[in-house]
Protein backbone atom coordinates (compact mmCIF):
# COMPACT_ATOMS: atom_id res chain seq x y z
CA UNK A 1 0.00 0.00 0.00
CA UNK A 2 1.27 3.49 -0.76
CA UNK A 3 2.26 5.83 2.05
CA UNK A 4 -0.13 8.65 2.93
CA UNK A 5 0.86 12.13 1.80
CA UNK A 6 1.62 14.50 4.66
CA UNK A 7 -0.22 17.81 4.11
CA UNK A 8 1.51 19.51 7.03
CA UNK A 9 0.21 21.74 9.76
CA UNK A 10 -2.87 23.20 8.06
CA UNK A 11 -5.28 24.76 10.55
CA UNK A 12 -8.51 22.97 11.40
CA UNK A 13 -11.70 24.98 10.84
CA UNK A 14 -12.48 28.41 12.26
CA UNK A 15 -11.59 28.43 15.98
CA UNK A 16 -11.35 24.66 16.29
CA UNK A 17 -8.29 22.94 17.68
CA UNK A 18 -7.34 19.28 17.49
CA UNK A 19 -6.56 17.48 20.75
CA UNK A 20 -3.10 16.37 19.57
CA UNK A 21 -1.20 19.45 18.44
CA UNK A 22 1.50 17.32 16.77
CA UNK A 23 -0.85 15.45 14.41
CA UNK A 24 -0.72 16.59 10.78
CA UNK A 25 -3.24 16.37 7.97
CA UNK A 26 -2.77 13.51 5.52
CA UNK A 27 -4.43 12.46 2.27
CA UNK A 28 -3.72 10.26 -0.73
CA UNK A 29 -2.38 10.01 -4.30
CA UNK A 30 -0.31 13.15 -4.35
CA UNK A 31 -3.15 15.48 -3.47
CA UNK A 32 -1.43 18.48 -1.90
CA UNK A 33 -4.39 20.53 -0.60
CA UNK A 34 -3.75 23.31 -3.14
CA UNK A 35 -6.07 21.82 -5.78
CA UNK A 36 -9.55 20.31 -5.43
CA UNK A 37 -9.57 16.71 -4.22
CA UNK A 38 -11.67 14.16 -6.10
CA UNK A 39 -15.05 13.47 -4.54
CA UNK A 40 -15.69 10.15 -6.28
CA UNK A 41 -13.12 8.15 -4.31
CA UNK A 42 -13.28 6.47 -0.90
CA UNK A 43 -9.88 6.47 0.79
CA UNK A 44 -9.07 4.17 3.71
CA UNK A 45 -6.02 4.98 5.80
CA UNK A 46 -4.29 2.26 7.83
CA UNK A 47 -1.73 2.21 10.61
CA UNK A 48 -0.68 -0.35 13.23
CA UNK A 49 0.13 0.20 16.89
CA UNK A 50 1.63 -2.58 18.98
CA UNK A 51 0.43 -2.79 22.58
CA UNK A 52 3.23 -4.06 24.82
CA UNK A 53 3.50 -7.77 25.55
CA UNK A 54 1.76 -8.64 28.81
CA UNK A 55 -0.50 -5.59 28.66
CA UNK A 56 -3.71 -7.54 28.01
CA UNK A 57 -6.52 -5.38 26.66
CA UNK A 58 -5.86 -1.65 26.73
CA UNK A 59 -8.42 1.19 26.86
CA UNK A 60 -7.59 4.06 24.51
CA UNK A 61 -9.09 7.12 22.83
CA UNK A 62 -9.13 7.63 19.07
CA UNK A 63 -9.42 11.28 18.05
CA UNK A 64 -10.52 11.90 14.44
CA UNK A 65 -11.22 14.94 12.27
CA UNK A 66 -11.92 14.52 8.56
CA UNK A 67 -12.91 16.64 5.60
CA UNK A 68 -15.70 15.57 4.98
CA UNK A 69 -16.59 12.30 6.77
CA UNK A 70 -14.93 9.20 8.23
CA UNK A 71 -15.73 5.80 9.68
CA UNK A 72 -13.20 4.37 12.13
CA UNK A 73 -12.34 0.71 12.71
CA UNK A 74 -10.03 -1.03 15.17
CA UNK A 75 -8.97 -4.57 14.27
CA UNK A 76 -11.82 -4.69 11.76
CA UNK A 77 -14.55 -3.66 14.24
CA UNK A 78 -16.46 -0.43 13.59
CA UNK A 79 -15.94 2.06 16.45
CA UNK A 80 -17.65 5.23 15.20
CA UNK A 81 -18.13 7.95 12.59
CA UNK A 82 -17.28 11.60 12.11
CA UNK A 83 -19.67 13.42 9.77
CA UNK A 84 -19.34 16.98 8.50
CA UNK A 85 -15.64 17.20 9.26
CA UNK A 86 -15.41 17.13 13.02
CA UNK A 87 -17.50 17.02 16.12
CA UNK A 88 -18.36 20.39 17.70
CA UNK A 89 -16.52 19.16 20.78
CA UNK A 90 -13.25 19.81 18.93
CA UNK A 91 -13.88 23.52 19.45
CA UNK A 92 -11.31 24.91 21.86
CA UNK A 93 -13.83 25.79 24.59
CA UNK A 94 -15.46 22.33 24.63
CA UNK A 95 -14.35 19.11 26.31
CA UNK A 96 -12.32 16.68 24.19
CA UNK A 97 -14.28 14.38 21.94
CA UNK A 98 -12.98 10.95 21.02
CA UNK A 99 -14.01 7.44 20.12
CA UNK A 100 -13.35 5.07 23.05
CA UNK A 101 -11.59 1.92 21.83
CA UNK A 102 -10.22 -1.27 23.35
CA UNK A 103 -6.91 -2.50 22.00
CA UNK A 104 -5.56 -6.02 22.24
CA UNK A 105 -2.09 -7.05 23.30
CA UNK A 106 0.23 -6.97 20.27
CA UNK A 107 -0.61 -5.54 16.85
CA UNK A 108 -3.71 -3.35 16.48
CA UNK A 109 -4.80 -2.12 13.06
CA UNK A 110 -6.43 1.31 12.99
CA UNK A 111 -8.39 1.90 9.76
CA UNK A 112 -10.19 5.13 8.93
CA UNK A 113 -12.39 5.17 5.81
CA UNK A 114 -12.78 8.72 4.48
CA UNK A 115 -15.03 10.34 1.91
CA UNK A 116 -14.73 13.78 0.38
CA UNK A 117 -18.14 15.23 -0.51
CA UNK A 118 -18.61 17.00 -3.85
CA UNK A 119 -18.74 20.79 -3.66
CA UNK A 120 -19.82 23.47 -6.11
CA UNK A 121 -16.97 25.79 -5.13
CA UNK A 122 -13.60 25.76 -6.92
CA UNK A 123 -11.96 24.53 -3.75
CA UNK A 124 -12.76 21.07 -2.44
CA UNK A 125 -10.14 20.19 0.14
CA UNK A 126 -9.84 16.78 1.75
CA UNK A 127 -7.84 15.55 4.70
CA UNK A 128 -7.62 13.37 7.79
CA UNK A 129 -6.33 14.15 11.26
CA UNK A 130 -6.21 11.24 13.71
CA UNK A 131 -4.42 10.39 16.92
CA UNK A 132 -4.50 7.44 19.29
CA UNK A 133 -4.02 8.11 22.99
CA UNK A 134 -3.28 5.46 25.61
CA UNK A 135 -3.35 6.84 29.15
CA UNK A 136 -1.60 10.20 28.95
CA UNK A 137 0.54 9.37 25.89
CA UNK A 138 -0.11 9.91 22.18
CA UNK A 139 1.08 6.62 20.69
CA UNK A 140 0.03 7.06 17.05
CA UNK A 141 -0.81 10.13 14.96
CA UNK A 142 -1.31 11.15 11.35
CA UNK A 143 1.82 12.73 9.93
CA UNK A 144 4.14 10.32 11.79
CA UNK A 145 5.00 8.36 8.63
CA UNK A 146 3.19 5.15 9.68
CA UNK A 147 -0.01 5.64 7.66
CA UNK A 148 -0.77 3.99 4.32
CA UNK A 149 -3.88 4.09 2.19
CA UNK A 150 -6.01 2.25 -0.32
CA UNK A 151 -8.75 3.69 -2.54
CA UNK A 152 -11.98 2.47 -4.07
CA UNK A 153 -14.49 4.16 -6.36
CA UNK A 154 -17.41 5.71 -4.52
CA UNK A 155 -20.77 4.06 -5.09
CA UNK A 156 -23.47 5.98 -6.91
CA UNK A 157 -26.47 6.78 -4.69
CA UNK A 158 -29.54 4.62 -5.32
CA UNK A 159 -32.14 6.06 -7.69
Amino acid sequence: MPAAVNLGGIDLWEDATFADGDAQWIWSFGYDHSTPAPADVITTFYSVWNAPSGSGSVSAQLYVAADDAADAFVNGAFVGSIVGGYSPAFMSDSPPDYLPVTLQEGANTIAIRCTNAPQVADENPAGLLASLRVGDQWVLRTGDGSWHYGTTKALDPPV
